[in-house]
């Protein structure tokens, strides 16, 4: 297929800085509409970017319904992030064991096209593509072969409007999160060709990230009551977790929520997950019964640098000049969290590409940090920890494995 026709199906990769009203072109413009807007954009991880119309009219019909401003959030005291957590591990680099780990092509083939949400389901690597045609690329992970495609553009069966997040249900089938849609679409990767699942979500307002733990579905958003909060099977809203993050004094919580946003993962067979923030070095871990949360502060000690911004009357988030990344993506095995580190300014040229992993244990604590020798914007992990996958899109897209069961080379 030619790269004109990739184009005219491209839907943008909505990654990052959206709002009640307006999905931010990346985080260049570093702010978000809040309720109102009369102005739509959508943007992707990787600032390039062609949309379809009817993610316009769509946002414009759901989201508004889904921006009320806390006006409790304007007044009063807002007590310290440090008081929402039981625990909280300010981790140090000083004692931390680094390994350089080098990675070899899994797949490069010209099939891909704007990849980048990726997840290991058993022998797999589901990689997501923004392109949408095909939405979905299964690759086996012994010889990096395509084994099956599956999605095109549009709203019906097996079609979408985004790829936003692809969640590993078991060792044989996995879950596709439609952003613009918001509905999830599950398959097994040993008959990609049968009849898939589809489940909407209703939750009250707009989720951004999004998890699977156990039959909940759970979700970090624009919402005013929780920060995370949780449906059931059937995708209804059940109950929150977790209260709002706090910030300045007058800041809205909507525009608190989306400077604290981040990418979700899951503990397999557990219930417990983490939340990974794009603006911070910091991890959140939750239980789904909400009997603990852990803060863990990484070591480059990235903190937000945001202010309200006010368009006639509606506030946005518009993040500061030296505002950075902090984790751009996180996976999960049973021992450990995996959270792609970027620490470089939110306007720079290539901020989102990353190569440096800090590995934490699910209680909080920095265990190690990986450098990597290419720079990747997407990671997964097989469950055994063994393999660590990547997506690079520099100067070509292709799929990454570094093999982290050889013993790797200790960069100190």
């Amino acid at each position: 297929m030619s790269l004109l026709r990739k184009r005219a199906y491209h839907v943008q990769r909505l990654a990052g800085a959206i709002t009640s009203q307006q999905v931010t072109a990346t985080d260049q413009r570093n702010e978000i509409q809040m309720p109102y807007s009369s102005r739509l954009s959508t943007g992707c991880k990787c600032g390039r970017g062609y949309a379809f119309a009817t993610i316009f009219v769509m946002l414009v019909a759901i989201i508004p319904a889904a921006c009320k401003v806390d006006a409790d959030s304007t007044t009063g005291t807002i007590s310290s992030r440090q008081a929402q957590f039981s625990q909280i591990h300010i981790a140090s680099s000083d004692d931390i064991q680094k390994y350089d780990l080098v990675g070899e092509i899994l797949n490069d083939e010209e099939v891909l096209g704007d990849i980048g949400m990726l997840a290991v389901v058993g022998e797999y690597v589901i990689v997501g593509d923004s392109y949408l045609s095909p939405a979905i690329h299964v690759i086996r992970r012994s010889d990096g072969l395509v084994a099956g495609q599956v999605g095109r553009p549009g709203e019906g069966p097996g079609e979408y409007m985004s790829v936003w997040r692809i969640l590993p249900l078991d060792d044989n089938s996995f879950a596709v999160y439609d952003f613009v849609l918001r509905r999830f679409t599950s398959y097994s990767v040993e008959n990609m060709d049968a009849s898939v699942q589809y489940q909407r979500l209703l939750f009250e307002g707009y989720p951004i990230g999004v998890g699977i733990v156990g039959d909940h579905f759970i979700a970090t958003g624009l919402f005013s009551q929780g920060r995370i909060q949780v449906a059931d099977q059937s995708g209804n809203p059940m109950r929150f977790i977790g209260s709002p993050p706090s910030g300045p004094r007058g800041t809205p919580v909507q525009v608190r929520q989306h400077a604290h946003h981040g990418v979700i993962a899951t503990r397999p067979g557990s219930t417990q997950f983490v939340i990974a923030n794009r603006y911070a070095d910091e991890l959140e871990f939750f239980q789904l019964d909400n009997t603990e949360a852990i803060l863990a502060k990484g070591p480059a000690d990235i903190h937000r640098v945001y202010k309200v911004k006010n368009n006639n009357g509606i506030p946005s988030m518009l993040l500061g000049a030296d505002a950075r990344h902090g984790y751009l993506d996180v996976a999960a095995s049973n021992k450990y969290v995996y959270a792609l580190f970027s620490g470089r300014k939110v306007d720079e040229t290539n901020s989102i590409q990353c190569r440096t992993i800090h590995v934490y244990d699910w209680h909080g604590r920095l265990v190690r940090m990986l450098a990597l020798n290419i720079d990747v914007t997407d990671i997964a992990v097989s469950q055994d920890d063994e393999y660590l996958y990547a997506v690079k899109n520099i100067p070509g897209p292709a799929v990454v494995v570094f093999d982290m069961g050889a013993e790797p080379h200790n960069s100190l």
